[in-house]
């Protein structure tokens, strides 16, 4: 009777009453009829139910070439994979979604690709239609770890095909707003440059573009620009502080003329620097500052140009080029010629600053007595405190000068023996002595000073014999 009341049911096409029936039913029973309902439930296109019994009735195939014929290819594959092999499902499908592709339905064909696990042909299948919007989706969803790479090709593609704003985008999209600046650099878009700089970079940045935009025009073209912006004398200081000279004395000599002799020295400066002296010479005496010129040939030793330059442009500065050579003298230990330059510079006290430091305290005793004699006891006081003097070196260097027939430098050097740094009496005897024995032999006109001055220290320290027979040795050689 169930069989008989679902057989007439269906005749009669009252298939929620047959659906009724057939569900109440065991299953040897009902098994038979669920194809049926389902192929009813296809017929009008109720897929969802066509599915459900078309799996009830162990009917996968019919229910995949069901959605297949339906174009539903996503529910398709759903449940093709249930009843295919993967190889299989990869052919069958991949073909169908490359057909989609083929025939402009991109986003059915996405649907499958990503229903397939497969989002890399769909992300290649946006690309080549250029959709790249819908392939930067896919990426961030699927790749993140490569959506700055793509974004960066996709940007140096639209800049080889001229779509700036585009490329601009995906730029901006990858964090290099820089890399869009210099895009629109490379073509002279300047203003859409200053844009985004201003508009990712801030005012700093903004700025710079400006002046590298006024750098490309040149002459009154980048003055206005810059005054525009209010750049101008900034620009001046950023272009000498990036060794930019010729673009400095651009704009200088258009708006700005009391800036050159500042653009000058930077200049002679910088080529200073570089070891382009003569070139760096001619910058200093357009900036008006000559020494600088001098000291820098000074500093090299080039005593020529030095002398030249001071003579023609600043002849105080002669005296910094006597220092220098004296200086370099000293180093060499050419005391005479160091002390020549010294005086012809007017300084005498640096000359005997330097024989102090070089322990020659009787050279720097004549020079004080010669040209400080104002400053003669403030020395004397000092040549008594070097309680370190060695007796020794004094002396031999007094005989070095003897040897070298240089007796007056001898002569000084052993007076310059005293009491106040040496106590041993027979070394303070023999010194003023052999200073006397000099003097009466080889520098007569200094003889009586001298004499005088050893017998009064000779008195002092109460050697009156050898006072009398000095004074006994000068009557007779006079005799």
């Amino acid at each position: 009777r169930t069989v008989k009341a679902i057989e007439a049911a269906i005749q009669a096409k009252q298939w929620p009453k047959v659906v009724q029936i057939v569900e109440l039913q065991e299953a040897s029973v009902a098994s038979r009829y669920y194809l049926q309902i389902a192929q009813h439930y296809r017929a009008v296109k109720n897929y969802q139910l066509a599915e459900k019994y078309y799996l009830i009735a162990e009917a996968a195939q019919e229910a995949v070439d069901m959605y297949s014929e339906a174009g539903m290819m996503e529910e398709a594959y759903k449940i093709a994979v249930s009843c295919m092999s993967k190889e299989e499902l990869v052919r069958v499908y991949g073909a169908h979604a490359k057909k989609l592709a083929d025939e402009g339905k991109l986003r059915e064909a996405e649907r499958l690709y990503v229903a397939m696990d497969q989002p890399d042909p769909a992300i290649n299948m946006y690309k080549k239609h250029r959709q790249y919007d819908h392939m930067i989706r896919l990426m961030a969803l699927y790749h993140e770890e490569l959506l700055v790479e793509t974004h960066l090709h996709l940007a140096k593609e639209l800049e080889s095909e001229d779509h700036w704003r585009q490329a601009e985008q995906h730029y901006i999209n990858a964090g290099d707003w820089k890399a869009s600046i210099n895009m629109y650099r490379a073509h002279n878009l300047w203003d859409d440059a200053y844009r985004v700089a201003k508009t990712h970079g801030g005012l700093n940045a903004a700025n710079q573009v400006a002046y590298l935009w006024a750098k490309s025009l040149g002459g009154e073209s980048a003055v206005k620009l810059l005054t525009k912006f209010g750049l101008l004398e900034a620009a001046v200081d950023y272009a000498t502080d990036s060794f930019t000279f010729d673009f400095a004395f651009d704009i200088a000599r258009v708006a700005l003329k009391s800036k050159l002799p500042e653009i000058h020295l930077k200049y002679a400066l910088y080529l200073e620097d570089e070891g382009k002296y003569a070139e760096a010479e001619d910058e200093f005496i357009k900036a008006n500052r000559p020494k600088e010129a001098v000291l820098m040939h000074v500093h090299q030793q080039d005593w020529d140009a030095a002398q030249r330059v001071a003579e023609q442009h600043c002849p105080d500065s002669l005296a910094d080029v006597f220092v220098g050579q004296a200086r370099v003298a000293f180093e060499r230990k050419n005391f005479q010629q160091a002390e020549t330059f010294l005086l012809r510079a007017e300084r005498p006290d640096l000359a005997a600053k330097y024989y102090k430091e070089a322990n020659m305290w009787s050279d720097a005793l004549r020079l004080v007595k010669e040209y400080l004699p104002h400053k003669l006891d403030e020395f004397q006081k000092e040549m008594s405190s070097q309680s370190g003097q060695d007796i020794q070196d004094l002396l031999g260097q007094a005989q070095s000068w003897e040897q070298n027939g240089e007796h007056s430098r001898a002569i000084m050097t052993y007076l310059s023996i005293t009491v106040q740094n040496c106590t041993d009496h027979e070394v303070l005897k023999r010194s003023w002595s052999k200073a006397v024995e000099l003097a009466v032999k080889f520098v007569p006109d200094k003889s009586l000073d001298v004499t005088a001055l050893a017998c009064d220290r000779l008195a002092h320290i109460g050697c009156y014999e050898e006072v009398s027979a000095i004074l006994c040795e000068q009557d007779c050689n006079n005799w």
